[in-house]
């Protein structure tokens, strides 16, 4: 079916969108001045 298809796709894109959240948050905390 097409819906199994689009699931996938839907998870897939939340996956990379999360991954991509998770790198930008990293850089941030890594650049940030202050390191406790």
């Amino acid at each position: 079916m097409n819906l199994l298809t689009l699931f996938l796709a839907y998870v897939g894109l939340l996956a990379t969108l999360g991954t991509l959240t998770a790198a930008v948050i990293a850089m941030k905390i890594r650049r940030g001045p202050r390191h406790p």
